[in-house]
């Protein structure tokens, strides 16, 4: 089984400097898994806080597909084989936003092993700027539903960029 955590926070210009700052800088980077049912190779646990709602945490959880996962989660490549999964990140200016970036390296995690891959953005639409910062938390069959908050994980990619 594959776990999957993406807290992604969502932010327009209005939360650039305070009081909106301060709550989204309190977004966490990792949370207990809820409890999953369901078949399939992947419980997706996604945690979105967005300034519109007062960056009040949404969560869901589902059991999905390794295929199904990689088409709902942008900016995460990922290849199962025997007892490894192999995770990098993708730029890309439709999933992850501006500014471009370097694609990362995979990360080979093992049975156990989990690693924190995250990436920012800066997207537009007619009106306005909108920003966002994902925090992808992947372990290769957990060993606690509080692994990602007691363990370190095996390594932290950090694709942020400075965003204008």
């Amino acid at each position: 089984m594959i776990a999957i955590q993406c807290i992604e926070t969502w932010w327009t210009k209005a939360s650039r400097g305070e009081p909106g700052a301060s709550a989204r800088a309190a977004s966490p980077d990792a949370l207990t898994l809820p409890p999953a049912t369901g078949s399939g190779e992947v419980t997706l646990h996604r945690v979105v806080l967005d300034e519109r709602a007062g960056f009040e945490a949404r969560s869901s959880v589902v059991v999905m597909s390794l295929q199904e996962t990689q088409r709902r989660l942008g900016g995460l490549v990922l290849h199962a084989g025997l007892d490894v999964l192999d995770v990098m990140f993708t730029w890309s200016p439709y999933t992850v936003g501006a500014p471009e970036r370097r694609n990362g390296q995979a990360i080979r995690l093992h049975g156990g092993s989990w690693c924190r891959i995250l990436h920012n953005g800066r997207m537009s639409d007619e009106q306005e700027w909108s920003y966002q910062q994902t925090v992808f938390n992947i372990a290769l069959h957990p060993s606690t539903p509080a692994l990602f908050l007691d363990s370190e994980p095996l390594r932290i990619d950090d694709h942020r960029a400075a965003l204008r």
